[in-house]
């Protein structure tokens, strides 16, 4: 549990470019060095600002392909209004073969401090909405974020709406979500899907915070089994995961690696973007 205390916000709005939240190169993906810490006093300052919306999303071995293969994902990540934590032990590792002063503290998985932001909500009187996942798991997902945080501030809304911008289901859930308001926009819609979504909405989002959060809300229901935490920092959840979903991961961990080193080797993907 972080101190929440000891989080103050700085005179002025971060500038995303200014050289505390420099950009990494990490396969040719964009990174930010982030600590819960970080994150935290973004959080604060964009909403004590009102000057938001700005995204935080957040990046694996998994995202590094999609990076790769996906504009629209791509283009996210590069938004100057954009900032990439680092969701994944590897590209720790591979960062630091790099050259750059990365920590454990900079591997931040979101289901590790997400339970924290939910506090500080409540401590700085923010309105928090989650979008994503099925009805059912969704309902069942508030009911235990408010149980575990009492006085909470939340509302939700399932993920399962035609997203093209000009639809009317998207019209509406924008709506929602912009009456209501929200100081922290969590969307959980999946990787790939959740970030198109964001960037076809960003300029019209009232939002000051928006935070990509894929399977959370699924692991807060129990809808999938949560890894051991301690398997993070050994780089080894991926492992867990394989072995309780193979179907479901097995692409993901036994093939896309070497998808990406193909990207790379060949000089496709975006591996040249400056």
């Amino acid at each position: 549990m972080h101190d929440m205390t000891t989080i103050e916000a700085s005179p002025e709005v971060i500038d995303l470019r200014e050289s505390q939240f420099v950009d990494l190169r990490v396969l040719g993906a964009r990174l930010n060095a982030l600590s819960p810490d970080d994150i935290f006093r973004f959080c604060i300052e964009v909403t004590r600002f009102r000057s938001g919306p700005f995204v935080i999303a957040s990046q694996n071995m998994h995202g590094v392909h999609t990076y790769l293969t996906d504009d629209n994902f791509a283009s996210l990540h590069e938004h100057p209004r954009t900032l990439v934590h680092i969701d994944g032990t590897p590209l720790v590792w591979l960062g630091r073969m790099k050259g750059y002063d990365l920590t454990n503290d900079h591997r931040t998985g979101c289901i590790d401090w997400i339970p924290d932001l939910l506090d500080l909500a409540i401590d700085q009187h923010w309105r928090v909405f989650y979008l994503g996942s099925t009805n059912d798991v969704v309902e069942r997902g508030a009911d235990e974020l408010r149980a575990r945080h009492p006085g909470l501030n939340l509302r939700t809304r399932h993920g399962y709406f035609d997203s093209a911008p000009d639809s009317l289901e998207n019209y509406r859930v924008v709506r929602e979500i912009n009456d209501y308001q929200p100081d922290i926009l969590l969307v959980g819609m999946g990787m790939g899907r959740q970030e198109r979504w964001i960037l076809d909405n960003l300029d019209v989002l009232d939002a000051q915070v928006v935070i990509t959060t894929g399977a959370m809300m699924d692991l807060v229901a129990g809808e999938l089994r949560m890894a051991p935490r301690w398997l993070g920092p050994l780089g080894l959840e991926w492992a867990f995961r394989l072995w309780d979903d193979a179907p479901r991961v097995a692409h993901r961990y036994l093939v896309e690696p070497w998808l990406i080193l193909w990207e790379l080797a060949r000089g496709g993907g975006r591996a040249s973007r400056p």
